[in-house]
């Protein structure tokens, strides 16, 4: 991945971003994790989060203990 910065200066400079992994990386799984959603029957939710957390979900295999959970003062 290249990616294009702009010091304070104005000139261009150009670094490139490497994923490295550790060894034996491939073989630990993630940690369960929860993601909490406040104010889940509003609008930045219906827009942009469940859309993002959709693409997330049909684009990459999401672990075992993942979960989102919502909370709203309106029923779900």
């Amino acid at each position: 991945m290249v990616q294009e910065v702009q010091p304070v200066n104005g000139l261009k400079e150009t670094h490139r971003v490497e994923n490295r992994t550790r060894s034996g990386q491939e073989d630990q799984h993630p940690e369960p994790c929860v993601i909490v959603i406040f104010g889940a029957t509003g609008d930045l939710t219906q827009r942009k989060l469940l859309p993002t957390l959709a693409h997330l979900w049909h684009a990459h295999p999401l672990p075992q203990g993942f979960s989102i959970i919502g909370f709203a003062r309106a029923v779900l």
